[in-house]
């Protein structure tokens, strides 16, 4: 009985390390979305006890066929010059960080190669963090930032970034298998959301009862008080669901947080009508991902620019 049972055990083992092996090499094309945010989790980020993770610091990954460098702040951005004259923080998550999109090609690359060509002594600061909500972006800034003391913070705000985020897992198997955090991805999708149900899961999540509303509304408020009171410009800068811009269903939402935000003294940017009417197919960087690729950014960019350069 015990041979038995050591004999299935041995032979489980070799069979899930030869599917561990068959994975990895086929994942080794950077093409499988769900693996690449995995490896970024494990090469980029750290456990934070009230964030549940920031960007580990000088720290660099080839992810998606994208490198991703970091600062010594955690931030993908050039070293900061501390003494420059004007720097502009960006908050948000993977959205604004850039994901799968060359640094140079992503909307902070694109204003920090144009600042340098009109005004040598502008910073862009992009402290973005995937899976990141608003109340971890803004947490973030006080948190770890307020010493850099900024001129200008822009809120990348993404409609997502009103949910309550829980804490990544920390079991060890998952953390160091692909076989393992394919299942463990694929139980999550399952239990989550789709896409037929996305539209009662985007209207509840701006209740103005819902949890995750009212921790976005006083985390951005708190936001806005500390600019007043610290002489900081404040933006906020509305990001559209790109799967949905030829006919979009979310307007009513916008105008929601238009009317939630500009009270608090936010300069208001909606991109949607940037992006309106634009198929996702010319958006999307691979299969699989939600990210805007390079055509995407340079209209943000665009847009972000002539706002940021009239003031």
């Amino acid at each position: 009985m015990i041979k038995n049972t050591l004999r299935f055990l041995f032979t489980l083992s070799i069979g899930l390390l030869i599917l561990e092996i068959i994975l990895r090499i086929i994942n080794s094309d950077m093409k499988n979305y769900d693996i690449e945010m995995w490896r970024y989790s494990n090469e980029l980020k750290t456990f934070h006890p009230k964030l549940g993770h920031i960007h580990k610091t000088d720290a660099s990954s080839i992810l998606q066929g994208v490198e991703i460098s970091l600062n010594s702040y955690g931030m993908r951005s050039r070293q900061i010059n501390t003494s420059a004259e004007r720097k502009i923080l960006f908050l948000g998550s993977s959205i604004t960080l850039g994901w799968g999109v060359e640094q140079s090609k992503t909307v902070c690359g694109l204003l920090q190669n144009k600042f340098d060509e009109i005004h040598g002594s502008t910073e862009i600061l992009n402290s973005s963090v995937g899976n990141y909500n608003t109340y971890r972006y803004v947490n973030l800034f006080f948190e770890n930032l307020k010493h850099i003391q900024p001129q200008e913070i822009v809120v990348n705000f993404f409609l997502n970034d009103a949910e309550i985020l829980e804490f990544g897992s920390t079991n060890w198997i998952i953390k160091n298998s692909q076989l393992a955090a394919t299942l463990w991805i694929t139980i999550k999708r399952l239990k989550s959301i789709n896409n037929r149900s996305i539209f009662e899961h985007y209207n509840n999540l701006f209740n103005s009862d819902s949890e995750g509303f009212l921790k976005m509304k006083n985390s951005l408020n708190e936001l806005a008080s500390y600019c007043r009171d610290n002489h900081i410009r404040a933006y906020f800068v509305l990001i559209p669901d790109f799967h949905y811009l030829e006919n979009y269903p979310f307007n009513e939402i916008h105008n929601k947080i238009r009317k939630t935000v500009t009270p608090m003294g936010y300069h208001y940017l909606d991109l949607l009508k940037s992006f309106e009417g634009v198929p996702f197919s010319e958006l999307e960087i691979i299969p699989g991902d939600s990210h805007p690729n390079k055509k995407g950014h340079k209209i943000y960019f665009e847009e972000i620019f002539k706002l940021l350069n009239t003031n």
